[in-house]
Order: C-alpha cells, then structure tokens, then sequence
C-alpha cells in the first residue's frame, strides 16, 4: 500500500478494522459494562487500554503480526512523552 495512492484510504479502512476486530475477539484490553474500550482509533492513531502489562505486550504483539503482513510500519517517535499527560 502507497502512502498518497488512491485506494490507499480505503485499503487502510479496511486494515484497521481487521485490526480492531482482531484485538476485540482476543478479548484482550479493557472492557466497560461488556463493552471492548481495549483500542481507541481516531484517524490513524491507536490507543491500546490495559489494565495488564502481560495484556498490554500480547496487544502489541498483535498489532505488529497483523502490519506485518501487510508492510505497514508503526512510528515509534509518535509515542507520546509523560510530559503530555
């Protein structure tokens, strides 16, 4: 997928959701009266919610398994600082 290419949106989406639906079925992350709050996505940003470091890593390790196969790579330099928080 070319960052810039026309279905890229689109491809996108549709990686996304299959991320998400992803975390959701492994029933990782928080859930608020039943309800999986685990990941929290606004454009192309991610926020994983855990209670649990354990949890939190298998998250991880779930979103790189999944880009991974489609070669999209995360940026580690938009992590945000404590400082923002």
């Amino acid at each position: 997928m070319c960052q810039g290419g026309i279905l890229s949106p689109f491809l996108f989406n549709i990686f996304m959701d299959s991320l998400i639906t992803r975390l959701r079925k492994a029933d990782l992350g928080c859930h608020m009266g039943g309800v999986f709050v685990g990941v929290v996505a606004y454009a192309d940003d991610l926020l994983l919610v855990s209670a649990s470091v354990v949890q939190l890593q298998r998250m991880l390790n779930i979103c790189y398994s999944q880009a991974e196969k489609v070669g999209i790579q995360f940026n580690a330099k938009k992590i945000m600082s404590n400082e923002v928080w």
